[in-house]
C-alpha cells in the first residue's frame, strides 16, 4: 500500500470526495462523471509532482472514497474499512490544512512538517 500524505490530495478533490460520502451522494452517474474528470486531474498531478504511476492513481484516497460510494449505491460488494478510513482521514486532513495554512500565512506563522 502506498503511504499518501495530505500534500498528495488536491483540496478541491478532497472536498468532493468527503461530500460524496458525507452526507452521501445518491447519483451514481454523477459520481462516475466526477471520477472520470478526477482521474485525468490525478494523472496530471501525478506527473507534475513526480509521483508513482498506475498504482499511485488507483489507490489514491479520492478514488477510494468515490469507488466506495459507488459500491454502496450499487449494493455490489464490500470495502476494506481500514483503507476507507485512512482515505477519509487524509481527505478531511487535507481540507483542514487548507483552512489553517492561509490563516498561518496571514499571521506570519510557519509549521514544522
Amino acid at each position: 500500500m502506498i503511504d499518501y500524505t495530505i500534500d498528495d490530495i488536491p483540496v478541491d478533490m478532497a472536498k468532493e470526495a468527503v461530500f460524496a460520502i458525507d452526507p452521501g451522494a445518491c447519483n451514481l452517474s454523477g459520481l462516475a462523471h466526477s471520477l472520470s474528470r478526477a482521474t485525468t486531474k490525478l494523472w496530471e498531478f501525478c506527473h507534475e509532482k513526480q509521483k508513482g504511476g498506475t498504482d499511485w492513481v488507483n489507490g489514491h484516497p479520492y478514488i477510494t472514497l468515490m469507488l466506495a460510494q459507488m459500491v454502496w449505491l450499487n449494493h455490489s460488494g464490500s470495502i476494506d474499512m481500514d483503507v476507507y478510513s485512512k482515505a477519509e482521514e487524509l481527505c478531511r486532513a487535507a481540507i483542514a490544512a487548507a483552512i489553517v495554512r492561509p490563516i498561518d500565512q496571514k499571521a506570519g506563522l510557519t509549521r514544522a512538517s
